[in-house]
């Protein structure tokens, strides 16, 4: 867990923009069939886009969690777990739960690009990492959130965006979000505690 952990490195370069972290969230279109659902999706994703902003940007401002000398290091010890592995991932020939967090870390770096992207695509010491992230990418092809797709082979197209609508829907509810903070704020707190403990 510990070395899972210190793949996050460099995750709080999403919050340096407000309007980027908002605005890139807001693009991505949700997966409801449903017009008015989609609508109200977009709505109430801007609670938790604001919540962890507010989050992130906590951690920035109290040091807490800073950036390596080193982005391509975070992720050695995995290319060891590779290698030692001898398959296409580290549970063997199909993922186990360690793919599964590693590649949802990736995808993370990889929404809103992090350094940590630009070591997984140059470093010399991370063949066998790239290898897997297009191994993981060949069997979750299909996912619709798959932002990894535009940094590594197969490449594969980018998630699909909202309609105009919805995001008119996103930024009405990050609007309402930050007018309501007397309430969302609070329940923000409890949040971010409750999770804490756990």
């Amino acid at each position: 867990m510990n070395e899972a952990f210190s793949a996050w490195a460099g995750v709080t370069h999403r919050v340096k923009s407000f309007w980027t972290f908002a605005n890139a969230t807001s693009q991505i279109r949700e997966p409801a069939n449903n017009f008015f659902r989609r609508l109200l999706n977009q709505f109430l994703r801007s609670f938790s886009v604001l919540y962890f902003y507010l989050r992130l940007k906590i951690v920035v401002l109290l040091n807490k969690f800073p950036d390596p000398i080193d982005f391509g290091k975070q992720f050695l010890y995995w290319e060891e777990q590779l290698t030692m592995s001898n398959a296409d991932f580290l549970g063997g020939n199909s993922p186990n739960s360690s793919d599964f967090m590693l590649f949802g870390m990736i995808q993370c770096h990889c929404s809103i690009p992090t350094p940590p992207v630009i070591a997984l695509v140059e470093d010399n010491r991370l063949i066998r990492t790239r290898k897997w992230v297009s191994n993981m990418q060949k069997r979750f092809s299909n996912y619709p959130h798959l932002y990894s797709g535009a940094f590594f082979e197969p490449f594969l197209p980018p998630p699909l965006s909202a309609t105009t609508s919805e995001r008119m829907a996103f930024w009405i509810g990050m609007l309402f979000m930050i007018l309501a903070f007397p309430i969302t704020g609070p329940l923000m707190i409890v949040l971010a505690l409750n999770r804490t403990v756990e």
